[in-house]
């Protein structure tokens, strides 16, 4: 008995690093590039829409892929999705290290297709492997995103220059993560596959798209990363334009992401403690609307706003990952919950800055923009008087 008590806890541990490495491996290839736009941009002779195109084609995928990304898992396992990412990425990787323009785009898409694929599976192993620590392991998991995003973005430039190999080399040593990460699920796809049962879903993909609470889930996960996602594109520029230096602006802008980081601190306790998320769904967007219409009337203090926004957007994306788990009734329902979840969200990610900037050049400012998410985190704090409700899908 303690033999397998043993082997079992093993098998845990393993999952956990599993999970860890492969939520680092999911953001560090994508964000990095952002830091290193002007470079590729000139190495090779891009336009500006062509350089903005690598930030937005990951963002597609996401959408596109997250549907077939629940159907794959369902039909091969959450282990072997795993293994498909990871590899997936990889290929992208490699593909960007070409040089050539086309290999560039190739790739990109490459690993966002394996990034959907990821972010699709990680609730799944939740319900499934920690349906009693689903808040606590859905913080962790963000939390390994958000700081592996940070340090990738942050030794982005230092490395290219460092090497003496530019652009490729930041964009080629990023694969150490998915590499590592494809080592230990190999490990976890042999030992799982003398546990797992049935690969069939529970409840189909129809039922899921039909089904009213997989679609407030889906609202407000989407209210959460268009509101954010048009905040991390256009912050400096709304700064910019009340004044602030660009250094000012770049450092507002990066303590927005460590005030989202700092807030899983908070909310992993609040989330276990209430079986009702009901206030936390409701609060979290409305407070983050009035830091918006705070640094509108008030924009000298918008270290105060931000950081504030930061804080309750980012508790309000671990609730909305969260809430993929919690509201379903078994792993493979939560992967199909997360394909709607994040296809719809990214799409709305993906067309929000755009039409932010098209507003912009309609006013010449950023204040209708601005009111226009404030309207957002209200809508979404009264989804999240329905989704925080303690319930499930049937």
């Amino acid at each position: 008995m303690t033999t397998t008590n043993e082997a079992h806890l093993g098998r845990q541990y393993l999952l956990v690093i599993g999970i860890l490495t492969l939520a680092a491996s999911l953001r560090a290839p994508f964000t990095l590039i952002g830091p290193l736009l002007d470079d590729i941009q000139q190495s090779l002779q891009l336009s500006t829409v062509q350089a903005g195109a690598l930030t937005t084609i990951p963002l597609l995928m996401f959408a596109f892929v997250s549907p077939a990304a629940a159907a794959l898992s369902a039909r091969v396992g959450l282990e072997k999705a795993a293994l498909i990412s990871l590899s997936t990425i990889l290929v992208g990787i490699a593909l960007r290290l070409t040089g050539q323009s086309a290999s560039l785009y190739f790739g990109t898409a490459a690993i966002g297709a394996g990034i959907a694929v990821g972010n699709v599976i990680l609730p799944g192993f939740l319900k499934r492997s920690f349906p009693d620590r689903i808040p606590q392991m859905t913080t962790v998991y963000v939390l390994t995103m958000t700081v592996s995003a940070a340090v990738a973005s942050a030794l982005a430039i230092p490395l290219a220059v460092a090497s003496g190999w530019g652009w490729r080399f930041s964009l080629g040593i990023v694969a150490v993560l998915p590499v590592l990460s494809l080592v230990v699920w190999l490990f976890q796809t042999s030992s799982a596959r003398r546990a797992q049962g049935s690969l069939l879903p529970a409840t189909g993909p129809s039922a899921i798209w039909r089904n009213l609470l997989a679609w407030q889930v889906t609202a407000y996960l989407g209210l959460t990363v268009l509101t954010f996602y048009v905040a991390v594109a256009w912050l400096p520029a709304i700064l910019a334009m009340s004044g602030f230096s660009a250094t000012a602006s770049g450092n507002i802008h990066g303590l927005m992401h460590l005030s989202g980081a700092a807030a899983g601190l908070l909310i992993m306790p609040l989330i276990s403690r209430f079986s009702d998320q009901r206030l936390l769904a409701f609060l979290c967007p409305l407070i983050g609307g009035f830091s918006l219409a705070g640094l509108i009337v008030a924009p000298n203090f918008a270290v105060i706003w931000i950081a504030t926004f930061g804080f309750v957007m980012g508790a309000a994306l671990i609730l909305s990952l969260a809430f993929i788990s919690l509201r379903s009734s078994d792993a493979k329902q939560a992967a199909t919950l997360s394909g709607l979840a994040q296809c719809v969200g990214y799409l709305l990610a993906a067309a929000g800055p755009p039409f932010a900037g098209f507003i912009h050049d309609l006013t010449n400012g950023w204040t209708l923009v601005l009111w226009a998410c404030v309207s957002l985190t209200i809508i979404q704090g009264f989804v999240g008087l329905f989704v925080g409700s303690r319930r499930q899908i049937d």
